[in-house]
């Protein structure tokens, strides 16, 4: 039975996402940002297109295997020792950022347990950094200072 909830759940993903992918090319916006919010649209917190939790979850999976594949594609290990100590100093200070702040967003807007803070604001930081460097990389910025 899952795997043709599986198959069903992909289907739509993939042609929701070709539907979304397709739109925000043309008003060039950032087609992450759409494949993020098509994902929380038609899974079973929104519009329930796809039912099945254990599918959605296994959908969910495999995009973030893809996306953790393509981040990796464009990063080359001669260029990530030229820029280790930028990286480490500054990664380390977005990433903490990012978890300090969603630690205390959850807790104190949502009224989350101190732990279950620190495990949404890990992944908003986790989640994050994936996201800003997948717009770098779409808009060829990676090479830039900023970037």
């Amino acid at each position: 039975m899952l795997h043709s909830d599986v198959f069903f759940a992909f289907l739509i993903t993939a042609l929701s996402l070709t539907v979304v992918a397709t739109v925000l090319a043309r008003a060039r916006i950032p087609t992450i940002v759409g494949f993020i919010l098509t994902g929380v649209l038609i899974g079973p917190s929104g519009l329930n297109w796809i039912r099945s939790l254990p599918a959605a979850e296994t959908i969910s999976e495999l995009g973030i295997v893809l996306l953790m594949f393509s981040l990796g594609l464009e990063i080359s290990l001669g260029h990530l020792k030229q820029m280790a100590r930028p990286l480490i100093s500054l990664g380390f200070a977005q990433v903490g950022g990012t978890l300090l702040l969603g630690l205390l967003g959850f807790h104190y807007l949502f009224d989350f347990s101190w732990a279950k803070s620190f495990v949404f604001g890990a992944c908003l930081a986790l989640s994050s950094t994936a996201v800003v460097l997948k717009l770098l990389q779409d808009k060829r910025e990676t090479e830039t200072p900023h970037g």
